[in-house]
């Protein structure tokens, strides 16, 4: 009996065992074609990022729909199996470890995967149309094919958000190390991915796909700093419809602001230091570039009654990369030609100097408006060159954008082109300039930036910036009847609940106001030719800034400001530790940001106050201190 009992065992288990080997089997094959489909993928991802082709898109799709029926193989055969490996397992703790992975990386591979499967659909219909290049000719093609992608590219960008909330549940470590190299190939590009393809998505209803489309179009000079990069010359309108584009009524700035206009009070600040009333030319005062924009809007309605859907600013870096594009151009009328280097000089000499009788500003419309031909004339544009030229211009917030649409306007905030005051909630520090002295000198107008920080036991923090102003100009360097002396309204924005205990440098200290969800240091100063000054602000940051394990801490780059030196230097007070590179030196060329992991002192789990909604940028409305939206009955028309 007790024989036949052993058998009947042994036999149970042989068939256990075959049923487990039956199962198991696939998963894995599946495991083993699923390894060949990553390095097929890994073989093709240099020609996808550097010439990439319809080929080759084709190839990595049947490698990305391989490898999703492979993980879907791997997960049926783990899911009976699971709970009893993981109970098996607990006494071996690193193989138990691996096995807690299981269930998040077949998530993430998954949710991967089929993205990859969507973009591959998506983007080839457009690089079989423009081959990596683009035209005048081609765009409205590429701008439909684009457009009839959306849906997949919307399905594409949600999945990728799932993934990279599957990725915090892996703990890389616990992983074998070929999987551990994958996932960090993945780690570089899978974070920024949703919101690059979101911007993507949003191409087509900003180019016109929906309907026609007519966007101010700004240039902005930073020899004569502004808030949101500088003095408004010149104004065009952008008119875009179904992807084609054509400039319209370029002019000098100073027209739309014509004599039947109504007067509109300017920001407190403006009147005391010179303006009688706010023009369309001053409108960026805010430094929320959404708002100035939305009040760029408004003003230009008032001055032509035309109705515009969206302001495109930029700054003279990103004038310089189209010029890099387009090559040396010759102006029509005029014994000019301008190239990358000499743009901006001749351009205000011409303004500036030669000053032709009753158009000064003639020849920066002939300039902008001959720079945007050729830029359309062009037969091929390598798309990657204006990718890079984007993405730098946008970095550097040399390039901003508005519109009225909100679903693109989210797109441009995701992608950072917005311009807003960054809404972190960590630490923060933005130096917004003014020119008041109506000198174009800004360029021979240096600063330093050093920011200190001490993190104090209850995590509030006692803050010291200092910044450094040289005026470098002189009656030798500057253009004819121009002052080299200098002087500039100056705003910092440092955390919301901050308390400003001392400054130094100011002639003149204005009240701290709270500004979209920051509090704002304000003053005025003068910088006479060829002399240096300090300005010093020490201030205390509440504690909510910082309620967890980790300090942050972001420097934003005002548009046309440049490329200036920041010192940063954060510290803790006994018992506070900080872990990481807590001193950095840097050039503000794009946001500069900082990372510690803290501990110690006391903790906070509550997290900050919330913040009342920003106020709308309306006809009458006063969405932020001094600034008052300016009013009109007036019915605006579309071009």
């Amino acid at each position: 009996m007790l024989k036949r009992v052993l058998l009947l065992c042994i036999l149970g288990l042989i068939v256990a065992g075959a049923g487990i080997a039956f199962s198991v089997w696939p998963a894995v094959q599946a495991a083993r074609d699923a390894q060949t489909q990553i390095k097929s993928l890994e073989a093709l991802r240099p020609s996808l990022e550097n010439h990439p082709s319809v080929a080759a898109l084709q190839s990595a799709d049947v490698n990305v729909r391989q490898l999703n029926d492979d993980l879907h193989t791997i997960a049926g055969a783990w899911r009976p199996w699971k709970d009893a490996a993981l109970f098996l397992s607990q006494p071996l703790q690193s193989t138990h470890s691996t096995l807690l992975q299981v269930d998040p990386l077949l998530a993430y591979g998954n949710q991967v995967s089929a993205a990859g499967d969507m973009m591959s659909t998506a983007l080839a219909a457009v690089v079989q149309d423009v081959n990596g290049h683009v035209s005048q000719a081609t765009l409205p093609q590429l701008v439909a094919h684009v457009a009839s992608s959306r849906p997949a590219l919307h399905t594409a960008s949600a999945l990728l958000r799932q993934a990279n909330l599957s990725r915090q549940q892996i703990t890389v470590g616990d992983l074998p190390g070929t999987i551990q190299h994958g996932l960090a190939v993945l780690d570089k590009v899978l974070p920024d991915a949703p919101a690059s393809i979101d911007t993507l998505a949003a191409l087509p209803a900003a180019l016109g796909a929906d309907s026609p489309r007519d966007y101010l179009l700004v240039p902005q000079n930073n020899e004569d700093l502004r808030a949101t990069g500088g003095f408004i010359g010149t104004v065009a309108v952008l008119h875009v419809d179904h992807g084609s584009v054509r400039l319209t009524r370029v002019a000098d700035s100073y027209a739309v602001d014509n004599g039947t206009r109504p007067n509109v009070l300017p920001p407190m600040p403006m009147a005391m230091y010179g303006w009688s009333s706010l023009f369309f030319r001053d409108g960026n005062w805010s430094a929320d570039y959404p708002t100035s924009a939305q009040v760029l809007k408004i003003l230009y309605g008032l001055g032509t009654k035309m109705k515009t859907d969206g302001v495109i600013a930029f700054t003279p870096p990103m004038v310089q990369q189209m010029l890099q594009l387009t090559g040396p151009i010759d102006i029509p009328g005029y014994q000019e030609r301008l190239n990358a280097s000499n743009f901006f000089q001749r351009l205000d000499y011409q303004v500036n100097v030669v000053k032709r009788s009753g158009e000064a500003k003639a020849f920066a419309v002939a300039a902008y408006r001959t720079v945007f031909a050729h830029l359309v004339a062009l037969n091929k544009l390598d798309g990657r060159q204006v990718l890079a030229m984007l993405r730098t211009s946008v970095q550097s917030h040399d390039l901003l954008l508005y519109f009225d649409d909100g679903t693109v306007q989210a797109a441009a905030r995701r992608a950072g082109a917005d311009g807003g005051i960054n809404p972190t909630t960590g630490d923060y520090v933005y130096v917004v300039d003014t020119n008041t002295s109506l000198q174009k000198v800004n360029y021979l107008v240096h600063n330093a930036i050093t920011y200190q920080a001490t993190i104090r036991p209850d995590r509030s923090i006692y803050a010291t910036l200092s910044l450094r102003y040289t005026n470098t100009a002189d009656s030798g360097n500057v253009p004819p009847m121009q002052s080299p002396d200098y002087d500039e309204f100056v705003r910092v924005l440092v955390p919301a609940g901050s308390k400003l205990l001392s400054s130094i440098g100011l002639d003149a200290q204005w009240a701290t106001n709270t500004v979209h969800h920051k509090t704002e240091f304000s003053g005025h100063f003068a910088l006479p030719s060829r002399s240096t000054r300090t300005l010093t602000f020490h201030y205390h940051i509440p504690a909510s800034v910082d309620a967890g394990s980790a300090y942050s801490l972001l420097v934003q780059r005002q548009p046309g400001s440049g490329n200036w030196p920041v010192e940063i230097l954060v510290s803790g007070k006994s018992p506070v530790m900080l872990a990481g590179q807590s001193r950095l030196s840097a050039t503000l060329g794009s946001d500069v940001s900082m990372h510690l992991a803290i501990s110690g002192g006391a903790t906070h789990t509550s997290t900050p106050a919330a913040t009342k909604p920003d106020l709308p940028v309306e006809p009458g409305s006063q969405p932020e201190p001094w600034l008052i939206v300016p009013e009109s009955n007036t019915q605006l028309s579309s071009s």
